[in-house]
């Protein structure tokens, strides 16, 4: 099993380096990486825990994904149903937060994906991180750079990422207008 030292300050491509997973291999092979990283992702039924946690649920919706630290070992979760693409950036995401926020993941702690909440630098950051790893900004910018914009249904489906994901990474690497 992966150790949270062993992510800890991982930039995106020490990840894929640390999985023998290619930097210009599109889409990531993120079974790959996990299974390279030591790491089990597993899809889980929130209902229980969305009922206990009511008033997070109420305010920031749904949870779609969790990390979860037990003896300095990571497990990531996934909701009940996903879509394949929601997966994927999921379980990006919250290998970003390992990546990025190691140090304030203790043993036991465990941090949730809600499917409304943006709001802070670190969840925005974690967002850059899990987009980095799936849909590199230098490759979207070589295939952006031309005469010939490809549409964002074709790159979403290549990268394998929900449309609005793909719109908001290129809005963010300003390939795009708002």
């Amino acid at each position: 099993m992966c150790k949270l030292s062993d992510l800890a300050n991982k930039s995106e491509n020490e990840l894929l380096a640390m999985a023998n997973v290619g930097v210009d291999e599109i889409p990531r092979d993120l079974d790959r990486l996990l299974k390279g990283l030591k790491i089990i992702a597993t899809e889980m039924d929130f209902t229980k825990i969305e009922e206990i946690l009511a008033d997070n649920v109420s305010e920031w919706g749904s949870i779609l994904g969790a990390v979860a630290v037990n003896d300095g070992g990571v497990g990531i979760f996934y909701r009940l149903g996903s879509t394949e693409n929601r997966i994927r950036f999921t379980v990006a995401h919250e290998l970003a937060h390992c990546c990025l926020h190691a140090d304030s993941l203790a043993n036991g702690h465990i941090l949730m994906r809600y499917d409304g909440y943006f709001p802070d630098e670190e969840e925005v950051r974690t967002n850059d991180f899990a987009s980095e790893l799936l849909m590199p900004a230098r490759l979207l910018r070589a295939e952006y750079g031309g005469e010939q914009k490809p549409r964002l249904l074709d790159l979403a489906k290549k990268y394998r990422v929900s449309l609005p994901v793909m719109e908001v990474r290129l809005l963010r690497l300003s390939l795009i207008g708002a």
